[in-house]
């Protein structure tokens, strides 16, 4: 029986809240410089720009901090694979935040803070497909019947 890994996802919850201040300075401050951009169509796109920035950030934290180094992967597939779960979160995470920011009434006087209470619902809806596609996937050794094939061209 394998035992959840606390010491990852302990470390993955770290970088995730570093992720989230990094996206929601860029929201914010693209929200402020542009003085639009509070809901709608312009809120998803900052809204994406900003969850890009706050990937690049996870790529680099989770691959040499929280997850370890897999010397059997090639960095390009690993980086492939990252991206795909990223982009998996990121419509998830864009999407859900969108909806909540341009949809779902203002409560408890949140006017001012909406932009950014309606991404921290993104964040929430993309963590859990995030952590277990970059554990059990992303950054997951590869199998050996994977490996084999490159051996053999190899030799050849």
């Amino acid at each position: 029986m394998t035992r959840f890994p606390i010491k990852q996802f302990l470390r993955f919850l770290i970088v995730g809240t570093i992720n989230t201040a990094v996206d929601l300075a860029v929201l914010n401050a693209l929200i402020i410089i542009s003085k639009r951009g509070r809901e709608g169509l312009l809120y998803a796109v900052f809204k994406a720009i900003a969850f890009t920035a706050a990937v690049i950030n996870s790529y680099l934290m989770n691959r040499t901090w929280t997850f370890p180094r897999s010397a059997d992967k090639r960095q390009v597939l690993e980086g492939g694979q990252f991206l795909f779960v990223s982009l998996v979160g990121a419509v998830l995470n864009v999407s859900s935040s969108w909806y909540v920011a341009t949809f779902v009434p203002r409560v408890w006087k949140t006017q001012g803070y909406w932009p950014s209470v309606a991404a921290l619902v993104g964040t929430g809806f993309s963590f859990a497909l995030n952590f277990l596609g970059y554990k059990f996937w992303v950054f997951a050794p590869r199998p050996a019947s994977a490996r084999q094939p490159e051996r053999a061209q190899a030799a050849a």
